[in-house]
């Protein structure tokens, strides 16, 4: 590729993207005569080949037709690039002179099995002065079209062969995006394997975009054919393109587990019952596409064919796989389109075995090549050996896919950034993580929400370590270390945060003092709620701080998080700037919503300092059952120690359990039965609040409602935090809260073809590496010629 720029020609090493181009294109050697279809998928110009290079063709549903008019001779073409783009038939795009010359110009045509029959020259209605009917054509072919669905759904053709196009390659070799590019539909992606049934796409033009999908099982979990076949409709129709990969990999999924109701995969509900799918199933996908611009075409979309299963795979597979192709490919009428990756030797790639090898599959095959881009240099000549007809020949002709030009190269760094923000977005919603992560440190493999699940959970056992500390008992009284002890674990029972934090400890006597040194005009027996409010704040204070260190602790997890998306989605985009562009953009995006999620959980702070609930019945509960545990310790200090202990260790069918005193064992239990019939439920251990009262009655109370409170008021606080954090920082960044996320800022970016150019462009050091291994490729050469001279004397 060369731009003009200063009167020179100055190269640009443009890499393509592995993206998959729209339109396959293929490289003439001879040029011939053929047809345009404005409703076929393909534009592209057909391979010749000579009779000899061919076994004798068989009918397959029609004769071959459009047959050179008069022998053409074969020319050496010229060196040129393994992708060329088809002439479109303007006067500036002509590659040579008129048809009627010596060197006929080359035409965009149609693989001739997608062509309607050709009327003999002068027969015709042009030669007549007749009007091409091609509107009752289409008409005809659409309505062919409808009876060969109709004919498919009911399991016709397993005792007849109907015509059907079949798709068929090797794992991984862009079978997929040849089919998007043909169908304008999102194909489920992913590593590996990804088809594992057979999709049956139905296409047709219609006024308005719609997509309708359903289930065909014509067989069982173990592959046997089913005594009648069943078409089941899974969802509503869809008129959003961008909901349809995610329906697929669903509706894939039902076909896998048969034994379910499908109604379950619409909403996932599937991922909750249990049970083993199938690797693979012949049973179908349909697709039925119609749309304005949408071509009028048939076709199957088999798996993969796959050479090897991984760990703990089924080797069964391999055979399973390749005998489902083998169903499709064998019938008469099944036209193959082949598809071969130029990223791996032909060699190695099953599916062209498959077909290769048998000479009446060469005669309806249609060959296809993607991933041109992946050539690796120097390694061109066996590719256009092949679109010659000179490797490998087909009756129809190889193809290659037609790479992007200059006036794309912002379309692919649109898809490229929308992709990066799609991928990002599923992490932020929830993606499940990896089974044995490798590294535990890597949140892209052992799940995002995961790992701030657990930060979230640090921050709230820090909120709970600063509960208050109560004593309650007064300082001067008499408590050895061991007492200390037993009455702390009492108090354990009924609060779990005692001796856990870091607030200052407050005895009984300290916190009446503070209550009597208050009170100002209040009538005897009260004292002021800023009392009790001082010693809320006492634990309050402490949050900010906390609230935000854990929102540092998840920023810092994102960031990483997000840079490993960047650096795995934009890895082979370094050279240009554009990873360096998007990762500044995101910064911004990430500083931006982390400014708002500061603000508002200062906010969060700032309301819990002034105290407030309307959780009565657990505040009230709480404060009852802390009320109970301190007077039942205080009463054992004063001297009750022995009664607070025999009515706590009460038994109802034990006399002695009570003091060894059956009296009072009658009488209690007596009492608790005439409270019964009151309608009042109560324990022996209640009895204990009945004790007579003493000075620090009040203080108890104090300690026993700001203990409460602060039970009400962390848990809250506990809760709010992380919620902020989650709708304005994390789905804040990629705009899943309402706002502008981060696809909208990344379209402020320079999208200009030259800027698009730049953001492409290959890394300087293959370049040289390039030049150097391509110089010493060509000493070698040198030496070798030479060699071979010399010991040919």
């Amino acid at each position: 590729m060369a731009k003009k720029k200063g009167g020179k020609s100055v190269a640009l090493n443009l890499p393509i993207p592995p993206i998959e181009p729209m339109l396959p294109t293929p490289i003439p050697q001879t040029p011939v005569e053929g047809t345009q279809d404005r409703d076929s998928p393909f534009d592209i110009i057909p391979t010749p080949m000579s009779p000899s290079q061919l076994p004798e063709p068989e009918p397959y549903g029609g004769t071959y037709s459009n047959p050179p008019s008069r022998p053409m001779t074969p020319r050496t073409p010229e060196p040129r690039s393994p992708v060329r783009r088809a002439y479109d038939g303007s006067p500036s795009a002509s590659p040579g002179p008129s048809p009627m010359t010596a060197r006929p110009s080359p035409v965009t045509a149609r693989p001739r099995a997608f062509l309607p029959p050709r009327t003999p020259r002068g027969t015709g209605p042009s030669a007549t002065g007749e009007e091409p009917r091609m509107g009752d054509y289409f008409t005809k072919r659409r309505e062919l079209l409808d009876v060969l669905k109709s004919l498919h759904s009911t399991g016709i053709q397993n005792e007849l062969d109907l015509p059907q196009i079949v798709v068929i390659g090797s794992q991984s070799v862009g079978k997929s995006s040849l089919i998007e590019s043909m169908s304008g539909l999102m194909l489920p992606r992913d590593t590996g394997t990804c088809t594992r049934c057979p999709m049956e796409c139905r296409l047709q033009y219609g006024q308005v975009w719609s997509c309708k999908i359903s289930l065909r099982f014509h067989v069982d979990r173990t592959g046997s054919p089913l005594a009648t076949i069943r078409d089941v409709p899974f969802g509503p129709t869809l008129y959003n393109a961008e909901d349809v990969e995610k329906i697929l990999r669903r509706a894939q999924r039902a076909i896998l587990r048969p034994e379910l109701d499908p109604t379950l995969f619409l909403d996932d509900s599937d991922l909750h019952v249990f049970g083993v799918p199938l690797t693979f199933s012949g049973n179908c996908v349909c697709i039925q596409v119609a749309g304005p611009n949408v071509p009028d075409l048939y076709f199957y979309d088999l798996p993969g064919i796959i050479a090897n299963v991984g760990d703990g795979g089924n080797e069964a597979d391999i055979r399973l796989v390749e005998d489902l192709a083998k169903s499709y490919i064998k019938k008469p009428n099944c036209i193959v389109l082949l598809v071969i990756s130029c990223e791996t030797d032909f060699e190695n790639q099953g599916a062209g075995r498959l077909v290769l090898k048998d000479p009446a599959l060469r005669q309806r095959t249609i060959g296809v090549l993607t991933k041109v881009d992946r050539i690796e240099f120097g390694g061109a000549s066996k590719w256009l050996r092949m679109l010659r007809g000179e490797d490998q020949p087909l009756m129809h002709g190889w193809y290659c896919v037609k790479q992007r030009d200059l006036g794309q190269l912002q379309e692919v760094v649109i898809t490229l950034l929308r992709d990066f923000t799609k991928t990002l977005s599923k992490h932020i919603e929830g993606i499940p993580p990896m089974v044995n992560p490798a590294d535990p440190t890597d949140t892209t493999a052992t799940g995002l929400l995961h790992s701030l699940n657990e930060e979230y959970e640090r921050f709230r056992v820090k909120l709970h370590k600063t509960a208050p500390q109560f004593r309650p008992w007064t300082t001067t009284a008499n408590v050895d270390s061991q007492k200390e002890k037993q009455m702390l674990d009492s108090a354990k029972q009924d609060d779990d945060a005692v001796g856990l934090g870091k607030t200052n400890s407050l005895h009984a006597d300290e916190v009446m003092d503070l209550a009597k040194r208050s009170r100002t005009r209040e009538l005897p027996g009260n004292y002021p709620f800023s009392v009790k409010e001082r010693l809320i704040l006492e634990s309050v204070r402490q949050w900010s701080a906390l609230a935000q260190e854990c929102f540092t602790e998840v920023k810092d997890i994102v960031v990483k998080h997000i840079i490993r998306i960047v650096e795995e989605h934009f890895k082979g985009y370094n050279n240009g700037g554009l990873k360096e562009a998007v990762s500044k953009i995101t910064s911004e995006q990430i500083i931006k919503c982390a400014q708002a999620t500061t603000q508002k959980i200062e906010g969060l702070f700032q309301s819990e300092c002034s105290p407030y609930t309307q959780n009565e019945d657990y505040f009230f509960a709480y404060k009852t059952k802390m009320l109970t545990r301190y007077k039942i310790i205080h009463q054992e200090l004063e001297g009750k120690s022995q009664l607070v202990t025999s009515l706590k260790a009460y038994d109802p069918n034990n006399s002695y359990s009570v003091n060894n005193n059956h009296n009072q064992w009658t009488y209690l239990n007596q009492a608790i039965a005439y409270l019964q019939n009151f309608g009042m439920t109560v324990k022996a251990e209640d009895f204990i609040a009945l004790l007579p009262q003493h000075d620090m009655t009040p203080a108890l109370d104090i300690m026993a409602e700001v203990r409460a409170y602060f039970q009400v008021a962390y848990k809250r606080f506990g809760d709010n935090v992380p919620k902020q954090i989650d709708a304005d920082f994390l789905r804040g960044i990629d705009g899943s809260d309402g706002s502008d996320g981060l696809d909208v800022a990344l379209m402020s970016m320079d999208l200009s073809t030259e800027k698009c150019m730049e953001y492409l462009q290959e890394p300087a050091t293959v370049i040289r590496e390039r030049t150097t291994l391509a110089g010493k490729k060509q000493r070698l050469e040198a030496a070798q010629l030479k060699l071979e001279r010399y010991y040919r004397g």
